[in-house]
């Protein structure tokens, strides 16, 4: 309020008085918000994990795991000036405007010795910010260039750690105060009698009274709250090293008790306190409490035993999917190495290839393979992952004879050597299935897979990534046979094992949800089909992906289930979403382009846009007969869907045309019960029915109610339409047959050009009244209800009822 605004309240001294008062309450409400945004409130600390079951394995878990293998790769790295140097330069960027810092940095790069590690990590300066952040969001960069200080300050607290057990009985207290945000402390009182983990360092102290200072009074309710922590530990029995660090400390009055990264507690009680503060208390325990996963046990006896801690945290980085973190690790170990760089060429090619850059994928694979051949050594045991990379390769080019041959080269090498590498062994047969069952070739397909299935067996191998992949294969190959039931046993049991293996929001979580979102569409649960894919969806977004193959999969499934549940414009955008991202990362005249297009089509002719749904369908067609390898499963599919929309045109012959084409290929390619033929067999029926032939469209939906029957729940959408036609159709004979042909002399003198196509249910729902529309002819059917037909000459009508049944991918 400036001078001028404030003149007229001189005048009246009350209201002057007033205005100033207000005033000095906003200034002061503005200035304590100000304080409360700048207090550094706790970062979420803790994870929790799930401890319900002891056969129940949590992505927490695995995160933890992940974790300790992160610690552990670090730990065996060489500790030389280089890393030391790239945390002082980082902190130098960071605090570039900051001269108080900058100071403290200039002086820690002076002065600072390994056994300094914990009196600098107890000062008020950028070194306990910037690794507690990094830590607490696991930002790998700055974990990484931190290694050194990082390593220096766990040792250091092991060194105390074993004089600390000397000098304390078994049991000791300490106490923590903080500000919290309120959602943490939420995910805290719902966590009682679970374990929760330590992302980062934590100082606590022996003093309550102390802590209390820390946690405040609550005054800064409800985004923040006042938090006391009370925490039970048997020091004899700690897995992490702890220590009273009073000596060492730069806060030394503080009676201060450091806690190691990576300690677990069980969540006793979540309790407010007659001063505005929330008490938790934890009781420390072990890893005896956690169900670990054996792959990642494995993984971790491996790191233990690696001769190359830089490239064993390349391949973690690697496996948690963290691939351009794992890509600039490798290539700084690549300009060190003077052994066989071999395999760093391999898993360089992996970064590249899971980023959809094939052909650089493709070199560092051939320049690997070529390490081995200068060396004598091309039927290596370790070459197995060489070629079943470069078959990868061709496979996802649609180049399945190449990819193939690859693969068996891979597989010569596992039956020369048949004990090493079981669970590679796993991979390549089931890389070699799926390229059978991309033939359509489905015993062989099933043959590889099962022979892979002894091996995880028989190799205890039930919990490897390489059985994951199994199973998601297996599943996938059921569906496409239309077993519905044996499909999902197979895709949930692949979400498990990656549960178990990764964090919630990882990448491959995302494709198992697809999957098992696949399964569940094909079932004709469509609710429960669009949870699961906008699971996957969440997931990819999360992760900041929004230009992925697989996404574009995701948008693509979404539009099928919007389409389904007959809500069109929705089901377009994202069709047509799913289309872009495509495009991005596949040529032209692939079969995952025509996959869109087909689906694009079945939107638009379900809006009642025939010519568009024919010209995306035709746009599919020659998608595949264009394709480096056509895909007749799917042909057979795109050629059924043109037989309808020709059929709702009343081209009758066109429609039949393509819909003996599409059977000729679907016998060639699935068995004789597979819902695909119902589909079409319904479509034969609504054809003849259009003609005149009711006693064959009779037939051909009996077929179809037939198949429908063996593979489908009662309550499957496509089941009950096919009875409810068949049951039309049956109707419309008896009627026929009961009350003479003279209804059909009638229509059979309308214009052949005007009236095409005369949907069953008009002759159903009024009994009565389509009785008389038998006898009395076309006048009444030009006069009455003319919306029920299908006009060639002029336009369609949007209100038009569907005949046809309509396949999607």
């Amino acid at each position: 309020m400036d001078s001028e605004q404030l003149n007229w309240t001189h005048h009246f001294p009350k209201i002057r008085d007033r205005v100033y008062e207000l005033n000095k309450q906003l200034c002061d409400r503005v200035k304590s918000d100000i304080e409360l945004l700048q207090m550094p409130v706790v970062e979420p600390m803790l994870f929790s994990m799930k401890t319900t079951s002891s056969h129940d394995l949590s992505s927490h878990c695995a995160t933890y795991q992940w974790n300790q293998m992160l610690l552990e790769a670090l730990r065996r790295l060489p500790q030389n000036d280089r890393s030391r140097q790239d945390m002082v330069t980082i902190c130098r960027v960071q605090y570039h405007d900051d001269p108080s810092e900058l100071r403290k940095i200039e002086r820690f790069e002076k002065t600072y010795q390994p056994q300094s590690a914990i009196s600098w990590y107890t000062q008020d300066c950028f070194i306990h910010k910037v690794i507690n952040k990094a830590l607490q969001t696991e930002d790998i960069d700055i974990i990484f260039k931190f290694r050194s200080f990082v390593i220096d300050l766990y040792d250091a607290l092991s060194d105390l750690h074993n004089k600390f057990k000397t000098e304390n009985s078994n049991v000791i207290t300490v106490y923590r105060g903080q500000q919290m945000e309120a959602s943490e402390l939420n995910n805290l009182k719902a966590s009682k009698n679970t374990i929760i983990s330590l992302k980062s360092f934590l100082s606590t102290t022996k003093r309550q009274d102390v802590a209390l200072i820390f946690a405040g009074d609550g005054s800064n309710r409800p985004e923040i709250e006042s938090v006391l922590f009370e925490i039970t530990i048997d020091v004899n029995r700690s897995h992490k090293p702890l220590a009273d660090i009073s000596n060492v400390s730069h806060m030394s009055d503080e009676n201060e008790v450091l806690l190691s990264m990576g300690m677990l507690f069980v969540v006793q009680s979540v309790k407010q306190m007659e001063n505005n503060v929330w008490k938790i208390q934890l009781t420390a325990t072990d890893e005896s409490r956690v169900k670990l996963n054996d792959y990642l046990k494995n993984s971790y006896s491996r790191l233990e035993d690696c001769d190359d801690p830089l490239f064993e945290l390349a391949i973690l980085l690697n496996e948690s999917y963290s691939y351009g973190k794992a890509e600039k690790y490798l290539l700084m170990l690549l300009e060190e190495y003077t052994e066989n760089p071999g395999k760093i060429y391999n898993v360089l090619g992996i970064c590249n290839c899971v980023k959809h850059n094939y052909r650089r994928g493709l070199y560092y694979y051939i320049k690997a393979l070529n390490c081995y051949i200068m060396e004598g050594s091309s039927m290596h045991p370790v070459c197995c992952h060489i070629y079943n990379n470069i078959g990868q390769i061709y496979a996802q080019e649609e180049d399945y004879e190449r990819a193939m041959s690859f693969y068996k080269t891979a597989l010569e090498i596992h039956l020369k050597y048949p004990t090493v590498g079981p669970n590679v062994f796993v991979r390549t047969l089931t890389r070699i299935g799926d390229t059978y069952e991309r033939f359509g070739n489905y015993d062989d397909a099933f043959k590889n897979y099962f022979h892979a299935h002894e091996i995880v067996e028989h190799r205890h191998l039930n919990n490897d990534m390489m059985a994951a992949r199994l199973y998601s294969s297996i599943g996938a190959a059921y569906l496409k046979l239309g077993q519905y039931n044996k499909s999902l046993q197979y895709c949930k049991r692949n979400l498990e094992i990656l549960q178990g293996l990764f964090a919630d929001n990882k990448l491959p979580i995302a494709c198992a949800y697809q999957e098992i979102g696949g399964v569940y569409d094909a079932k004709g649960e469509y609710d429960e089909a669009l949870r699961q894919y906008k699971e996957a969806e969440r997931i990819y977004t999360i992760n900041g992906i929004y230009s992925h193959v697989a996404l574009a999969g995701v948008y693509g499934n979404i539009g099928v289930i919007y389409r389904k549940k007959e809500e069109y414009e929705l089901a377009l955008y994202y069709l047509q979403k799913s289309l872009q991202t495509e495009e991005q990362f596949e040529k032209g005249m692939s079969i995952s382009i025509a996959k869109r297009y087909n689906n694009i089509g079945v939107v638009y002719h379900s809006m009642g846009n025939i010519e568009q749904g024919i010209e995306y369908t035709r746009k599919a067609i020659n998608c595949i007969q264009n394709a480096q390898t056509p895909d007749e499963s799917e042909l057979g599919m795109f050629y059924s869907n043109l037989a309808s929309y020709y059929a709702d045109q009343g081209n009758t012959e066109q429609a039949l045309h393509y819909c003996n084409f599409s059977l000729e290929i679907k016998r060639r390619v699935y068995p004789s019960n597979h819902p695909t033929f119902a589909r079409t067999f319904s479509t034969m029926g609504t054809i003849l029915a259009l003609n005149g032939d009711i006693s064959m469209a009779i037939h051909y939906y009996e077929m179809a109610v037939k198949i429908y029957k063996e593979v489908f729940d009662v309550n499957h959408p496509e089941y009950k339409t096919a009875v409810m036609r068949l049951t039309e159709l049956k109707h419309f004979k008896a009627l026929i047959e009961e009350h003479d042909v003279k209804a059909l002399k009638s229509l059979q003198a309308l214009d052949s050009n005007r009236v095409v196509a005369v949907p069953l249910s008009f002759y159903i729902d009024n009994g009565t009244k389509k009785i008389a529309a038998l006898t009395d002819g076309a006048d009444y059917l030009k006069n009455e209800d003319t919306h029920l037909f299908i006009d060639a000459s002029d336009e369609t009508t949007t209100t038009a009822p569907t005949l046809a049944c309509f396949e999607g991918s």
